[in-house]
């Protein structure tokens, strides 16, 4: 699992969420369900990779390596703000990389 791409993905199912609520003219809060699922045996762990510098990825000390990770949930409503939006999906990534032991 590469935090990059798992901080992109928040970002991006909190923003087309929004979209989409606006979109079909929703008036009420939305409950947002998140989790990082593989497609692997299920024996093997997942692995929390992180970018170090210019580009170069590693395995952070101490890191947990779930067998599975726990959905998390945020909620936003479809008259957030870009902040709103963007704190939403902050809480989504953090609450997904606790799992891994991460800060």
């Amino acid at each position: 699992m590469h935090q990059d791409t798992l901080d992109a993905c928040c970002r991006d199912l909190c923003i087309l969420t929004s979209q989409l609520a606006r979109h079909l003219r929703l008036d009420s809060s939305l409950l947002l369900h998140a989790t990082v699922t593989t497609g692997l045996h299920k024996a093997v762990p997942l692995i929390p990779v992180t970018v170090d510098g210019p580009g170069f990825t590693s395995v952070p000390d101490g890191a947990r390596y779930p067998h599975t990770i726990q959905p998390v949930t945020a909620s936003l409503l479809p008259t957030d703000t870009d902040e709103a939006l963007q704190d939403s999906a902050q809480e989504l990534f953090t609450d997904l990389t606790n799992q891994f032991g991460l800060d």
